[in-house]
């Protein structure tokens, strides 16, 4: 159980980076930029669907 929690958690990683770089850009109201990040991650998980 535990090396599962463990893979789960390092699988997740990646994500909550992804998050705070967008809160920080929108923290210091840059919008553009915090929207292209999120469109460029919607356009890279659509090409893996």
């Amino acid at each position: 159980m535990t090396k599962i929690l463990l893979i789960s958690i390092l699988s997740l990683l990646p994500y909550f980076s992804l998050a705070q770089k967008i809160d920080q850009l929108i923290l210091n109201n840059e919008y553009d930029k915090a929207l292209n990040i999120i469109n460029t991650e919607l356009s890279n998980n659509e090409a893996i669907i």
